[in-house]
């Protein structure tokens, strides 16, 4: 997950409600308050502030219904209507967003403070939206590359408001489109928000993450999400960045004999598995996938797409030594930064925690392995498996299972790597592998992943000779 920014309830509120406690007195008399309806707003209900956001955000009619929707708000929270305030809110947050759509919004500075100001209410009626404090809503989300969506039980794709210039790896400028997917059944099965939730991100530049892989210069993305889940189901939503014009990939070692470079998304420190939901309509006026460079007109594409699909891949690599790509896709499991990459498809795994001496039958001491792609960047949902290295003469046939039932269905001896809480330990973790023969054996480490009917190889990884006892 992310780095948090730690903000209470109360703080992200009072980014915008700070004010409202200085407002002007109405003049009335205490002596002619007679009754609840009234009596003072409470500070934390005033909406004063907001309101001059609003008039700097909006033009009418919006501007005219928003001021009434924050009134309404103002009541209701003084009222102890919680589930006002919360209507209001979610309504004034969807107005933004189609004022945005509408490239009709005023100043983003007034819009990111009306947008945490509202945040901040919707969180005192409801805490739970803010069991993990919500990262501030900024300015550039609302610009014209931002992204910024209310969504729930729909599907529909969230797509940036503007291009993102960058220059790819051949020095070329070119420009990149980003979009959000997501392949569950609502945008609130995908977050596990229980509820709406408010996708919000912008471009941002490589230096805030560590990428060892080739990158398209600072293409790069944050991505947030209100409420802020605490992770959500994998492998549900989808970052997509599409290309206005092909990008070549590179060979291995800038040598033209390699295969070209696989590209994949990057999320710190991590190359993530590629979606291949995502097609061309999904960005817009951009070319669909297969459409390469020297492939002009419908017959080139077919000749194109078979010639990939059908060759083995030395003599298509021999053939078209040019990989071009218009699109780049991933599925992160949490909300974090992310960019897209070039990855070798030559990978190696590492020990972290190498075996160890045991006992048969009994599990050996906790195993670790990390999956690297070829330029040593940390790949999670890598499937590896655990096997004994020359396993012949004696005692042959030693395996991953228990010492009396034989072969089971599931021996301890097959785990997929996976993200650390820090973002950069992504290791596959065997607790219960366990050899079912005393006897020396050396182990080993084994690793595929599939990728659109195409494989990303792994070299294994041995370990030192170990020695199991009865």
């Amino acid at each position: 997950m992310n780095s948090r920014t730690g903000l209470s309830i109360a703080a992200l509120a009072g980014l915008v409600l700070s004010g409202c406690a200085e407002r002007s007195d109405p003049g009335l008399d205490p002596a002619v308050i007679t009754g609840p309806a009234q009596a003072q707003v409470p500070a934390q209900c005033q909406t004063g502030d907001l309101a001059q956001a609003a008039r700097g955000f909006f033009s009418n009619p919006e501007q005219r219904d928003v001021a009434e929707a924050l009134r309404a708000m103002e009541d209701a929270c003084a009222a102890g209507d919680d589930a006002g305030v919360t209507q209001g809110g979610w309504g004034i947050l969807r107005t933004m967003e189609r004022v945005l759509d509408d490239e009709r919004g005023g100043d983003v500075d007034d819009g990111s403070t009306l947008a945490n100001g509202l945040v901040g209410l919707l969180c005192d009626a409801d805490p739970t939206l803010c069991a993990v404090p919500p990262d501030p809503i900024t300015p550039a989300d609302l610009g014209s590359q931002g992204i910024f969506a209310v969504r729930g039980g729909g599907t529909e794709p969230i797509l940036a408001r503007g291009l993102v210039p960058f220059v790819d790896f051949e020095g070329d400028d070119n420009d990149a489109l980003w979009l959000l997917l997501t392949s569950a059944s609502s945008w609130t099965e995908a977050t596990n928000a229980g509820g709406p939730v408010l996708m919000y991100g912008h471009p941002s530049s490589y230096s805030v993450i560590p990428v060892a892989e080739l990158p398209f210069e600072d293409l790069g993305y944050e991505l947030h999400s209100f409420p802020n889940v605490d992770g959500f189901n994998d492998g549900l939503l989808h970052v997509a960045t599409c290309f206005e014009n092909e990008v070549e990939l590179p060979h291995l070692n800038g040598d033209e004999s390699q295969p070209t470079r696989r590209e994949r998304l990057q999320r710190e420190g991590t190359i993530l598995q590629e979606y291949d939901g995502i097609t061309g309509a999904d960005c817009g006026t951009f070319r669909a996938p297969y459409e390469m460079a020297f492939a002009d007109g419908p017959v080139g594409r077919m000749l194109a797409w078979a010639a990939e699909t059908l060759l083995p891949r030395p003599l298509y690599a021999a053939l078209m030594t040019d990989r071009r790509t218009p699109l780049s896709s991933g599925s992160p499991i949490d909300f974090s930064t992310l960019a897209p990459v070039a990855a070798n498809p030559m990978g190696s795994l590492v020990f972290v925690d190498a075996p160890q001496d045991g006992f048969a039958g009994q599990a050996l001491p906790v195993i670790r392995v990390q999956a690297l792609s070829g330029e040593g960047t940390p790949m999670e949902r890598v499937r590896i498996q655990l096997i004994v290295a020359g396993n012949e003469g004696e005692p042959a046939g030693a395996s991953f299972c228990d010492v009396d039932g034989g072969q089971t269905e599931d021996c301890g001896d097959i785990a997929f790597t996976v993200e650390e809480l820090d973002g950069y330990g992504t290791l596959a973790e065997f607790t219960d592998a366990a050899l079912n023969k005393p006897g020396g054996y050396r182990i080993c480490a084994r690793a595929l992943l599939t990728d659109g009917g195409r494989n990303f190889q792994f070299e294994d990884a041995c370990s030192e000779m170990i020695h199991i006892k009865n």
